[in-house]
């Protein structure tokens, strides 16, 4: 699972993190707004959804927040489930 928050311009690492260019890949979507509890039934969802409109996971994941929720224990992001 990649984590990641879009930026604009020229960001600079420092700290913990680091700034990088992840490349495209194909994938099936959804967003999700929520307590940061209910992502793993976000993630089971998507995952069943997919399967049965026949799509194969390729064992990538990425989890890209989109915005800021009303308080810390929520979550404004798009689940993205890479497929073959």
């Amino acid at each position: 699972l990649t984590l990641a928050l879009p930026v604009a311009g020229n960001p600079r690492s420092s700290g913990r993190f680091r700034a990088r260019e992840l490349a495209g890949f194909r994938c099936v979507t959804t967003p999700y707004d929520g307590l940061v509890e209910g992502l793993p039934a976000a993630w089971d969802d998507l995952a069943r959804r997919s399967a049965e409109e026949g799509f194969v996971h390729s064992g990538e994941a990425r989890l890209v927040f989109t915005g800021k929720g009303a308080s810390p224990q929520e979550v404004v992001a798009e689940l993205q489930l890479g497929v073959d």
